[in-house]
């Protein structure tokens, strides 16, 4: 017997794979008239990796809402078994699409809190893992120093360590917001920006946003470092509250992590900017126009038109100003202590802004599957009792 967890390969390659097996038992099975073009030629068509819509799901679809499909699913209790633990796959295979995954590093500044910085590393990636599910593994490298003081910073390495025209970075994205269509947070962003360059400034790609963009790492070994200051007393798990007097380091972890990602603005560096960051993209004053500097920026989707967060004018001016979050969003500039640091829906947005993608919610078709095959597994059952 052919076991799921033997089947290798990505989730479409395996959704693949198992709709075969089913479209097989159909051929084999049906006793009517030619199913409408369902043949073993159309079978072989693939899904790309950003598309759920399956030709084959369509086929079966179509041909089941005719009445030899009606009349041939009706009779075939083992198809619509088939079919239900297909459409059951199915959705387990989008709920487990997730790709991204992390190498992580921990150096020998650790010590005796090595176990405690790992226990939160492997909260904060979990829970960025669950979200975003670009088909990359970062390498990070995490510290633990007196750099920071009482609160942690991340750096970033940079994609080819080379400057990139606003034309090269806008088409990069674009091409990105094209294999993704379901990143509707892009396209948006994309929408508004002007065909010249609206800076004289120059960009750079941090290396894991490159990879995000399906760039590769630009002959980079490591997306960046994190360093966790030792001036704190940090309480590594969320699950119970954070202890009052300590820090949440789970969720300064997702802060600095997502920073490596590329949720990173360099407005503080000087005045303006020495060079810029796809995150500028979507750095606006509210009313509309591209606001490059420390002051008054907002991040918006729309150009400008709708502000979603306010940007520090202070620290790192990539994070948050907290006039316009809530006061424990994890990528705020400043955390309490005692307090928990949340992921948000927004700052799933400003990670969707510069090409990182969340989980495609399953096609209606899938759905349809599963309920087809379960009403009449239903119906035969009945049958059977009367």
């Amino acid at each position: 017997m052919l076991k799921l967890k033997a089947l290798k390969g990505g989730a479409d390659d395996r959704q693949q794979v198992f709709l075969l097996m089913s479209c097989n038992f159909f051929l084999e099975h049906y006793n009517g008239a030619d199913p409408s073009g369902f043949t073993p030629q159309t079978m072989k068509k693939t899904t790309s990796r950003n598309d759920s819509r399956s030709p084959i799901l369509e086929q079966m679809k179509s041909f089941f809402t005719t009445s030899n499909g009606i009349r041939f699913f009706a009779r075939s209790k083992k198809c619509a078994r088939v079919l239900l633990v297909t459409g059951a796959f199915l959705l387990g295979s989008s709920a487990a699409e997730a790709g991204l995954t992390f190498n992580n590093t921990f150096d020998g500044t650790w010590g005796a809190e090595l176990s405690i910085g790992q226990a939160a590393v492997i909260n904060a990636e979990s829970i960025l893992s669950s979200i975003f599910v670009n088909n990359v593994s970062l390498n990070i490298t995490f510290s633990y120093g007196s750099g920071p003081g009482s609160g942690a910073y991340a750096s970033s390495t940079f994609y080819n360590n080379a400057y990139q025209s606003y034309s090269t970075l806008k088409g990069d994205l674009m091409n990105a917001a094209a294999a993704n269509p379901s990143n509707t947070v892009l396209s948006s962003v994309l929408s508004y920006l002007p065909v010249s360059s609206p800076t004289t400034l120059k960009f750079v790609i941090p290396t894991a946003n490159a990879q995000s963009l399906g760039l590769g790492t630009g002959g980079q070994s490591s997306a960046g470092t994190v360093t966790v200051g030792n001036g704190t007393t940090w309480d590594p798990t969320q699950s119970n509250g954070i202890t009052a007097g300590q820090g949440d380091l789970t969720g300064t972890l997702l802060h600095e992590i997502s920073h490596v990602m590329g949720r990173d603005d360099y407005a503080y560096a000087s005045q303006p900017s020495p060079y810029l960051t796809p995150l500028d993209l979507s750095r606006y004053t509210v009313g509309g126009s591209f606001n490059f500097t420390t002051n008054n920026a907002v991040f918006s989707t729309n150009g400008g038109a709708t502000a979603l967060a306010d940007y520090s004018p202070t620290s790192d001016t990539g994070d948050w100003g907290g006039a316009l979050t809530s006061n424990n969003d994890a990528n705020n500039a400043f955390f309490s202590y005692g307090v928990k640091q949340q992921w948000t829906s927004v700052d799933t947005k400003v990670m969707q802004a510069i090409g990182w993608e969340i989980a495609a919610v399953p096609e209606p078709s899938t759905f349809a599957l599963f309920g087809l095959g379960a009403l009449v597994l239903v119906i035969a059952y009945r049958r059977k009792l009367a």
